[in-house]
């Protein structure tokens, strides 16, 4: 599963950049689009660390 987080992370990451730098004067809707594209990714990175620190943490008998 790891490696399918790293392959969407790059490509939600990727994404957001290209539509943030190549609509730098207008289309400031698709800058938008960009920029929720770099916070989705933020998210499932904070969401997968936490996840992999609930794996990690969890004791036997609980």
């Amino acid at each position: 599963m790891a490696d399918y987080v790293g392959i969407i992370l790059a490509l939600l990451l990727g994404v957001g950049f290209l539509f943030i730098m190549k609509y730098k004067t207008r289309h400031k809707s698709v800058r938008l689009i960009g920029y929720a594209l770099l916070l989705m990714s933020l998210l499932l990175v904070v969401f997968v660390a936490a996840g992999y620190l609930a794996d990690a943490s969890h004791e036997y008998g609980h």
